[in-house]
């Protein structure tokens, strides 16, 4: 079963399977990635093809095992996703540009992008947290938040939010040395 708690009213949602359900198989695909829809129960499915290296997202409805492919044969290749369903938005790192992040509707179409840290940087995790409305990520073994309740910041503002942010951190961990 796949588990996710909510710490404000305390409960857990659940998508229980028995120990033998395949809700999803394929020989000619490699998944690379998946993140969990709370509020619908489907699960967006990242993966490759075996013979082509074609990179596909699709949702795939965990009561009827539908696939519905969202993504497919763009030069933004999703290397992580992650979303928020009461906002409607889906957030990735390509593997063509993993410093930015890109943020999308649920169907896939990219409505805006982040640079969240230097081009020769690589953004190892991502997550969303509904609670905190922050992007939570992973650089270098260094983990950064990005709240998304953050409307009204144009893309420039943001981005030297961002570099303070940074280099606030490294003095800091710098004075742990």
């Amino acid at each position: 079963f796949i588990e996710k708690s909510c710490q404000q009213d305390r409960s857990i949602q659940q998508l229980t399977f028995d120990s033998q359900d395949e809700i999803y198989t394929s020989f000619d695909e490699q998944i690379e990635h998946i993140t969990v829809d709370w509020t619908t129960e489907n699960i967006y499915v990242l993966v490759q093809n075996k013979h082509n290296s074609q990179q596909t997202v699709f949702i795939l409805n965990t009561r009827t095992q539908k696939r519905h492919t969202i993504i497919k044969n763009q030069r933004i290749q999703p290397s992580i996703l992650t979303l928020d369903p009461v906002k409607a938005e889906l957030y990735w790192i390509s593997h063509s540009s993993p410093s930015v992040l890109n943020v999308g509707n649920l169907e896939g179409e990219i409505k805006k992008q982040f640079q969240l840290s230097s081009s020769n940087s690589s953004i190892s995790y991502l997550t969303y947290d509904p609670i905190t409305h922050e992007i939570i990520y992973i650089i270098n073994s260094t983990i950064y938040g990005l709240n998304t309740l953050i409307r009204n910041v144009s893309i420039q503002e943001l981005s030297m939010k961002i570099r303070f942010q940074l280099k606030m951190l490294s003095s800091y961990r710098q004075s742990f040395i």
